[in-house]
This record gives C-alpha cells, sequence and structure tokens, in this order.
C-alpha cells in the first residue's frame, strides 16, 4: 500500500469517527431467529455474479422463517445500474452517494437506515471503504462483516474467513454465527 492510500485511510477514519459519533446508534447482539428484518450487502464491483444463485437460495430460506431480506446493492462505478433491481425489497447505492474518502453522505445512510434492519451483513471482501462505512453508519441493531484489522469499531460481529471460501460457506458460517446468539 502506498504512503498516499495509508493517509487517506487514515483521514478517511478521522472523518468517519466524527461522523459516526453523531449517529449513536443502538447496537445488540440479535440473533436470526429474533431478527425480522435483515440487510445484505453485497459490492457488486468484487462479486462474482455466478454466486447470485447462492445469495438468492439464502434470501428464500430467511423468508422462508418470516423474515424481511433487504439487499443493499453498491456499486461503485459513475454510471451503473442495478443487477438485483428484479429484488423488490433493495436498495441501489452508486459512486454518487460516496465521497472521495469512501465516506457514504447522507443520502445514502438515509436509504439504509429507513429500513430500521435488525441484522446488517455486509458481504463485501474487497479492500475498499465503501461497505465498511456504509455498514458502521447504519442503525442496524447488529452489524456483521468480515474480520479486518483496524475496523473493529465498526462491526458488533466480525468472522474470519478467507478470502477464497465459496460464497456458501460464508453464508452458512454467518448463519451458525448469528444461531449462537440466543438471549
Amino acid at each position: 500500500m502506498s504512503w498516499f492510500e495509508r493517509q487517506k485511510i487514515k483521514l478517511a477514519k478521522f472523518f468517519y469517527a466524527r461522523r459516526a459519533v453523531k449517529v449513536r446508534p443502538r447496537h445488540d447482539f440479535v440473533s436470526l431467529k429474533q431478527a425480522s428484518k435483515v440487510g445484505i450487502l453485497i459490492h457488486v464491483n468484487y462479486f462474482n455474479l455466478r454466486y447470485t444463485k447462492q445469495i438468492a437460495d439464502f434470501i428464500t430460506h430467511l423468508e422462508k422463517d418470516g423474515k424481511q431480506v433487504y439487499i443493499i446493492e453498491l456499486n461503485t462505478k459513475n454510471k451503473a445500474d442495478s443487477v438485483f433491481s428484479d429484488i423488490k425489497l433493495s436498495v441501489f447505492l452508486n459512486r454518487k452517494y460516496f465521497n472521495w474518502l469512501h465516506i457514504p453522505n447522507h443520502f445514502a445512510t438515509a436509504k439504509v437506515n429507513k429500513h430500521h434492519l435488525d441484522i446488517l451483513i455486509d458481504l463485501d471482501p474487497s479492500p475498499e471503504l465503501f461497505s465498511r462505512f456504509l455498514t458502521g453508519l447504519s442503525n442496524a441493531r447488529m452489524r456483521v462483516g468480515f474480520h479486518r484489522d483496524g475496523f473493529e469499531n465498526y462491526y458488533d460481529l466480525m468472522i474470519a474467513i478467507a478470502p477464497d471460501t465459496p460464497v456458501s460457506k460464508t453464508l452458512e458460517q454467518i448463519e451458525n454465527y448469528l444461531n449462537m446468539l440466543q438471549k
């Protein structure tokens, strides 16, 4: 990582921390059984579309359990269209919703926060900061994501999974951990 990239990350974390203090969302450990609204954040620029079927199967599984499932689609190209437009409970965010430090603007966080999610699952494996900041600023009661050093304050539950793990196995692991959180 170049010197400039390291400085950019430091500056982004500084501005994120200032904004996160103003948001102060309520966070709980919510099990999957207790949740009624689940959001799944997907960064399509780093997402292999062949995994769409596995995501759809996971959504169907959750919906059979009575959950409302929202897809939060993040596409960092300037003029991009939604890949998941056929899903009625979806939120589409492209590059115009983020500044140059990858911090979401107020419109982006409002689009996500208006759904009052119980659990937000960040499935973004990319090194970019877009999804981390969006997840950290969400008002979801429980924020779940991949383990990344230095981003512990952004998530309530971080799961260490190898980058080459198939999406179906990743979703299975996330579901297992979320089911362990019974109160």
